[in-house]
């Protein structure tokens, strides 16, 4: 058995022995024909996100990092020092002129693909964009569509992960980039149609499990005291693949909204993969 492959089991057999990981699913059948949708400019319900993460002032873009955290704080001490970290980092981004706003792009792409803007909709949708801070010194981004029917407890996530990362000292001047604004508007698109598509019951429930790796989801190193295991080590296992093509991936995962990305904190939901940007792709054993 390989060292990553024992790590991330026993990280999962610890979660779970503690909670219980949801499974990302389709949604319910009263919901399928539903078009319906109220857009949230802004995160309102903070158990959707990672708990030491920080909004981008009101950009939509939420901070994820875990610097700051220690074996020697404890968990509550370390906790409190990464919220802190993340907070100071996030107020110190410059936000006045980011060239990308996922709320106005995300729903210009939702109403084109056939939903329906209303504030008294049963579907509540957070479109917000990850920020996350890797151990490269990095940036990597992805934009999501979070959906929650407000008449019952379903909840779903769809996840569009851009390939290239942003070096932290060209953040946020580099999202004026030709690149980042046609990737940024590509995906808003991508997710909206995967989000019909899902609605109307045209995505498979069941397919073949893979292990699925990307520093898109885990982008930080895991352990303590000397001993680490890097993040091109770490996967996610037993993910669903729902559609491959010889370029891209779709896949549904397990995950905890409120964790860190070690912990499955950004696994949860529908992602879309350029297959370029994944270190492991291969099917579970």
């Amino acid at each position: 058995m390989k060292f990553n492959t024992l790590i991330v089991g026993l990280v999962a057999i610890g979660l779970t022995a503690c909670v219980s990981i949801p499974q990302s699913t389709a949604p319910k059948s009263g919901l399928t024909s539903n078009k319906a949708i109220k857009i949230n400019e802004n995160i309102l319900d903070k158990d959707i996100v990672p708990e030491h993460s920080y909004p981008v002032a009101k950009t939509g873009f939420q901070l994820v990092q875990t610097q700051g955290g220690s074996v020697f704080l404890g968990p509550i001490l370390g906790s409190m020092n990464i919220s802190r970290n993340s907070k100071e980092m996030a107020s110190k981004i410059k936000s006045d002129f980011f060239g990308v706003v996922p709320y106005e792009l995300s729903k210009k792409a939702l109403l084109e693909t056939g939903f329906i803007e209303d504030d008294n909709a049963r579907l509540d949708v957070t479109p917000f964009a990850f920020l996350q801070k890797c151990d490269d010194n990095s940036y990597r981004l992805s934009l999501v569509y979070h959906v929650k029917d407000l008449q019952s407890k379903w909840f779903g996530r769809y996840t569009y992960h851009i390939d290239k990362p942003i070096k932290v000292n060209d953040f946020p001047a580099a999202l004026n980039d030709q690149y980042y604004n046609q990737e940024f508007s590509y995906g808003a698109d991508k997710l909206a149609q995967i989000m019909k598509k899902d609605f109307a019951g045209q995505l498979p429930v069941n397919g073949k499990k893979y292990n699925v790796g990307s520093l898109n989801l885990i982008g930080e190193k895991m352990g303590g005291m000397g001993i680490y295991t890097q993040p091109e080590e770490l996967f996610i296992q037993n993910a669903t693949v729902i559609e491959e093509t010889n370029d891209t991936v779709i896949v549904r995962m397990k995950g905890l909204l409120k964790a860190d990305p070690a912990f499955h904190g950004l696994s949860f939901g529908v992602h879309y993969f350029n297959k370029s940007i994944l270190h492991t792709f291969e099917p579970t054993k």
